[in-house]
């Protein structure tokens, strides 16, 4: 497994886990008011994976010779 899919990996953890949270508030509670933390991935989880061509160019550009 490559380093580039290692966030993707981590954000599906993310996501699942929050699922579990909310079906389990939900029935604990029987209020549909759990159903707001699925904003909360979706607010602080950032994912941004640099592609092979970004990080060549940004070498390029810092690159002495």
């Amino acid at each position: 497994m490559g380093k580039d899919k290692l966030p993707y990996i981590a954000y599906a953890i993310v996501w699942v886990a929050v699922s579990v949270a909310v079906i389990v508030g939900l029935i604990i509670t029987k209020n549909a008011n759990c159903l707001w933390a699925f904003c909360l991935p979706a607010w602080f989880v950032n994912l941004k994976v640099k592609s092979k061509s970004e990080d060549t160019a940004k070498k390029e550009e810092n690159s002495i010779f």
